[in-house]
């Protein structure tokens, strides 16, 4: 999950209690999958785990206000991250000039680790 955030990718609710649903069902023996209810209680009893956030959007120019040894570094950073989880260029798509992140809306509850203060989107307008 921590690799995901750091990555500016969150996983809603929905998504993180059907990632839950599939780890059960891959344990040997498979069990199971949690109700919805369970997930609910689970995360509103540790606060010291998991939180939500509503995603906002960020203005295109704070975004690309960056210096080209920062911009540098991420993509030094970015293929260090694909080498190690073996993902190859093919593998990635360009959503660069379109603006918008996969599967969350900004204003959108996702799922973050108990310390993330806050999660941000680029505006679909980008």
């Amino acid at each position: 999950m921590e690799d995901s955030y750091l990555s500016n990718y969150g996983a809603t609710k929905a998504m993180v209690y059907t990632a839950i649903g599939c780890l059960k069902a891959n344990q040997l023996p498979a069990k199971k999958p949690p109700s919805w209810r369970w997930f609910q209680i689970f995360m509103k009893e540790h606060p010291e785990l998991f939180q939500t956030l509503k995603t906002k959007a960020i203005a295109r120019v704070r975004v690309t206000a960056t210096d080209v040894e920062e911009v540098k570094d991420w993509f030094d950073g970015f293929r260090t991250w694909c080498k190690e989880r073996d993902i190859q260029p093919g593998d990635v798509l360009n959503f660069d000039e379109a603006g918008f992140q996969v599967g969350v809306a900004p204003g959108e509850e996702i799922v973050v680790l108990a310390y993330v203060k806050e999660a941000s989107t680029l505006p679909k307008s980008c």
